[in-house]
């Protein structure tokens, strides 16, 4: 039998690619467009947020293309994603939280933050419930920000 030990769907939208400049919410910025967590607009943080929760219920609904739709189609993981994410709805039945959301800056390309995320099954014998602390950088795919990438900072298994 074949266990899925992922601790969400998060994990399997995007095979971790280079997070290449993460700042602490207190970093100077290095360019006149970069906008630190202090300085946030507050609509760059409600569309981030709003996108990490669109993931999450499209994930927990299994409805491949909604939750595709929050991921930036030239992602350098956006194929691998779709064929793992195919293969971890037919296998498990999840739901998804997203229990905390914290911006940490942006620049006029990307914006970074954090997010934890519960992912559950009613089958343990499937899947180990667990929370992903995860680093999540979005680009905007014309006017939507959408995710690019993450990485995962720890997780905690029940």
């Amino acid at each position: 039998m074949n266990r899925f030990r992922h601790p969400s769907a998060f994990v399997v939208i995007l095979i971790i690619a280079a997070v290449t400049t993460v700042r602490a919410a207190t970093a100077t910025p290095l360019l006149s467009q970069d906008k630190p967590a202090e300085t946030a607009e507050p609509e760059i943080v409600s569309n981030l947020r709003k996108v990490m929760e669109s993931n999450c219920k499209a994930n927990e609904a299994e409805k491949i293309e909604e939750a595709l739709a929050t991921i930036h189609p030239d992602s350098p993981n956006f194929a691998a994603t779709r064929q793992l994410t195919e293969k971890l709805f037919e296998a498990l039945d999840l739901k998804y939280e997203l229990k905390s959301f914290g911006y940490i800056g942006s620049d006029e390309t990307y914006a970074v933050g954090r997010a934890k995320v519960r992912a559950s099954s009613a089958d343990p014998l499937k899947f180990k419930n667990n929370e992903s602390d995860l680093m999540i950088v979005f680009r905007k795919d014309k006017e939507d920000w959408k995710i690019w990438s993450q990485s995962i900072l720890n997780i905690k298994f029940d």
